[in-house]
């Protein structure tokens, strides 16, 4: 059986994506450096293949306001 391994966090640079495929990672989560540098995203995708790369859906708010709020990147750090 075979299960795909996704790792994230911290990834933001493509060099980062690729350290964690040289890692042993199948696919590798992008979320708070994509709605901060959507780029990354295109840039990781072009490079490895747009099946590597995992990211979350932009929240509405970001889509409809072009703000963050409600919800906030390292939100837990505050």
């Amino acid at each position: 059986m075979f299960i795909p391994l996704t790792v994230g966090g911290g990834v933001r640079a493509v060099a980062d994506v690729q350290r964690l495929l040289n890692a042993g990672a199948d696919k590798v989560g992008i979320n708070t450096s994509a709605v901060l540098n959507p780029q990354l995203v295109k840039d990781a995708a072009d490079r490895y293949g747009s099946q590597c790369i995992v990211s979350q859906s932009i929240p509405s708010a970001w889509a409809t306001t072009g703000s963050l709020y409600p919800w906030r990147p390292h939100r837990h750090r505050t």
